[in-house]
């Protein structure tokens, strides 16, 4: 066998080993993972799994609120959100390298998105990720009709959307019956 041919079935050996190498922590990713509001389950990023998923289905669009917390020392957690047609809809980077990681995230339509943990800071280790309804949904407001709400420990955010002209002007008016500080 001459040199070229062995040479050329050697190189196309390293190809194929790097291939293999490259593709298969990618095919040894685990299937998503399906979360609903309210529940808190574990994962783990390590060399086996770089990106645990778990699959929320949105019945409406809606706003989540998606809290992810280290179990392990020296973790980071990073969180991304894509939607079904693979598109990303929120990225959280934890630039801080913190070991809690929290993120109010749109979800502007409904069906099933998928919720990627990651690492941060390049170390693997465990976490508990928890979805919570988001910020509640706006409440129109037409100018000069007066609306009346209340805000308490169950319900700590009221929202609320106008509509103006952009050469005009309008003032919103917020009162209180409690005593202010």
């Amino acid at each position: 066998m001459s040199f070229k041919r062995q040479f050329r079935r050697l190189t196309l050996s390293l190809v194929l080993l790097l291939l293999l190498s490259v593709t298969a922590p990618v095919a040894a990713q685990n299937a998503p993972q399906p979360i609903n509001l309210g529940e808190e389950l574990p994962g783990e990023v390590s060399l086996a799994n770089i990106a645990p998923a778990f699959v929320f289905s949105a019945e409406r669009p809606m706003t989540i609120s998606v809290q992810v917390q280290a179990t392990s020392a020296g973790f980071a957690p990073a969180l991304r959100v894509i939607n079904s047609a693979g598109a990303l809809v929120d990225e959280v980077t934890n630039e801080a390298g913190l070991d809690r990681l929290e993120a109010v995230v749109p979800l502007p339509q409904p069906g099933p998105y998928i919720l990627q943990v990651q690492s941060a800071n390049g170390f693997g280790g465990g976490f508990v990720i928890a979805l919570r309804e988001g910020l509640p949904d706006p409440v129109p407001l037409t100018v000069g009709q007066t609306v009346e709400d209340s805000l308490d420990s169950q319900t700590p955010v009221a929202r609320y959307l106008f509509e103006a002209a952009s050469q005009g002007s309008l003032r919103l008016i917020i009162q209180s019956e409690a005593p202010q500080p």
